[in-house]
């Protein structure tokens, strides 16, 4: 049965340190660039932006999806062979390549933690490190058979909603529309991941 016990007790410990070890890095890198804050955006030139503080993807890094991540591996993780392992490591890399280049020529237009002047910053670097090691998490749980119903409607909504609200704000907070092309381009291939992984879970019960 799917409870909140259960989910303390199966979260692995080490994903969960050094996930949040992740985002703190990032917190203190952005803070040496004077990225971490609106005001020390503000100091560098930048009068428009998304300094790491305010960016709720980061927030939401550090305490949603970091444990849900350390769930996914804590409660799935004996499951995942080796083989793959490697192949979602793979794909999570490319999938990772395309979105760096879409968050550096979306720098190019509002500067962010990021990326900013056409290149990553040293946070940058460690968010996409971060995003390719929770991608690889979310490939391996998408491919994982007799998942529970209720615990992969929670699992699937929580991503879900991590994914929108990392995707959108940041449009909301420099006063863009809240979905332009490049945001729809981002989603509908995580919700399509989301629906697949719903459908294959519903038939390998």
């Amino acid at each position: 049965m799917f409870s909140l016990s259960g989910v303390v007790n199966v979260i692995s410990k080490d994903v969960l340190v050094w996930g949040t070890f992740l985002v703190f890095l990032e917190a203190f890198w952005a803070y040496m660039d004077r990225m971490l804050t609106a005001g020390q955006m503000r100091n560098r030139g930048f009068f428009r932006g998304i300094p790491f503080l305010p960016h709720p993807a980061c927030w939401a890094d550090l305490l949603i999806f970091t444990p849900l991540i350390a769930y996914l591996y804590g409660r799935f993780g004996s499951t995942w062979t080796a083989r793959e392992s490697l192949v979602c490591m793979l794909i999570a890399l490319f999938i990772c390549y395309g979105m760096t280049k879409m968050w550096i020529e979306g720098g190019l237009e509002i500067p962010d933690f990021a990326t900013y002047h056409h290149e990553l910053t040293l946070a940058g670097w460690l968010h996409t490190l971060y995003f390719w090691a929770a991608f690889v998490a979310v490939l391996l749980f998408a491919n994982t058979p007799n998942v529970p119903r209720t615990e992969s409607a929670i699992l699937l909504s929580i991503i879900a909603v991590h994914v929108t609200a990392g995707t959108v704000w940041p449009n909301i907070y420099t006063r863009r529309p809240a979905f332009p092309r490049s945001t729809v381009a981002t989603l509908l291939p995580c919700y399509a991941l989301i629906a697949a992984t719903w459908f294959y879970q519903a038939h390998h019960r």
